[in-house]
């Protein structure tokens, strides 16, 4: 399910407005709009804003299509160094899931996904990028 522009991490209430005017309203559209490196730095230019800010908003707009991926398991995800969909396809649950927990106690996180929540994030991600 998309999420609106103001929920993704990192996004702030201006650039959320200038893609708003550029059509692109939801998660679901900016992941559309910036699959490709090219795409990226031209979106990044039509804002006048760094590339790596529209880097960041892709890469969690990409990782948002994994359903239940959001908020502090977003946060955890990246912590554990998984910063989009061909990462998480890559990992090993167990070892992702174990890795998401200390980084949830290094940042005094009390929400950690379970590892069935994790099996099933890297299942969907493998499914996503078969599909691509």
């Amino acid at each position: 399910m998309p999420t609106e522009l103001g929920e993704l991490k990192g996004i702030t209430a201006e650039i959320a407005a200038a893609l708003r005017a550029m059509q692109i309203t939801d998660s679901s559209r900016l992941y559309a709009a910036t699959r490709q490196p090219r795409a990226r730095a031209e979106l990044a230019a039509a804002l006048g804003i760094d590339e790596q800010i529209i880097v960041t908003l892709a890469n969690c707009a990409d990782l948002m299509r994994v359903p239940g991926v959001a908020g502090v398991y977003l946060d955890l995800l990246e912590w554990s160094g998984v910063d989009s969909v061909m990462e998480l396809q890559r990992r090993a649950p167990e070892n992702l899931c174990a890795q998401m927990m200390t980084m949830a106690l290094n940042h005094a996180i009390s929400q950690i996904p379970r590892l069935d929540e994790v099996r099933r994030w890297v299942r969907q991600a493998k499914q996503l990028q078969a599909n691509k």
